[in-house]
Order: structure tokens, then sequence, then C-alpha cells
């Protein structure tokens, strides 16, 4: 079994016009799509945050191919 990390943090444009709020899904159906013979078995996901650092999500994917 293979595992894949996804994150997203903010940044300067986080709260602007060009921030996707979708942008972690965009990020994960690109690499699902790139690899059709693959077959997810878990997925995990994470929200890290702290007073002094930027909040970030992290995905993580258990897959194997095929």
């Amino acid at each position: 079994m293979q595992i894949k990390i996804f994150s997203v943090t903010p940044d300067k444009k986080f709260f602007g016009p060009e921030f996707a709020p979708n942008a972690l899904e965009i990020k994960i159906n690109e690499w699902l799509s790139a690899r059709p013979k693959i077959q997810v078995h878990h997925v995990k996901h994470d929200v890290v945050a702290a007073f002094f650092v930027a909040p970030m999500m992290i995905v993580s994917l258990y897959y194997t191919e095929n």
C-alpha cells in the first residue's frame, strides 16, 4: 500500500477573490484523474491550526496501483 498526502495552507490570496474554497478538492481530483489504475482504500483528513501559524488542511490517501 502507498500513501499520497495533500495539503493546503492559506496564503496572501486566501481571503481574496482568487481563493478557491475547493482548492484541495481540485488538487485531489486532478491527481486521481491522472492515475486511473489506482484503487483508494482509505482516506484520512486533519486540520492543523495554532495561534501563530496559518491553518493547514491535510488529506492522506492510502492506495494501491493495479
